[in-house]
């Protein structure tokens, strides 16, 4: 099964099913060009203390974000925050769009998102978390370079014939 599919049925799986409480989430290892994301649902009077975690199998571009699709509080969710015990990863909270998001170069190896609030909604609490990369850009001044080489070697090579 392809990672793409994993997260769409993780996705699935967990946004049915409710969590009181705590919740851990291994969202798997995550290769350049790949996105995993999954959302959870707690029930109403809880505490929420939920972790995620996903490992990195190289240097990666990194975007993450955690979202309610809803305007504030989160979806049903108050007091939501989102930190890691990495300072790799430090979120900005959008007002406008009620998000948190990282985006970055991450170090291959495995990060972990707490994520903390109170259920208020009526009936329950819901929100997002999706985590996509991109391969690191090769700089343009190593495109300049490798192709000065080339051309030096070209013009070399043509004063030898």
């Amino acid at each position: 099964m392809t990672k793409t599919i994993k997260a769409l049925v993780a996705t699935s799986l967990l946004g049915m099913a409710s969590t009181a409480g705590a919740a851990s989430v291994d969202l798997g290892s995550i290769a350049a060009g790949d996105f995993a994301g999954a959302s959870l649902l707690s029930p109403s009077a809880a505490t929420i203390a939920d972790e995620w975690t996903f490992t990195l199998e190289e240097d990666l571009l990194t975007a993450i974000s955690l979202d309610s699709n809803d305007s504030a509080p989160f979806f049903g969710i108050s007091d939501f925050v989102a930190t890691s015990p990495s300072t790799d990863i430090v979120f900005t909270y959008d007002a406008s769009d009620n998000s948190y998001s990282f985006d970055g170069l991450l170090a291959a190896g495995t990060y972990t998102i707490d994520v903390t609030g109170t259920v208020t909604g009526e009936f329950a609490g819901q929100y997002d978390v999706l985590v996509g990369t991109t391969v690191i850009p090769v700089p343009a001044a190593v495109w300049l370079f490798g192709s000065a080489l080339l051309g030096m070697a070209t013009t070399a090579r043509r004063r030898k014939a």
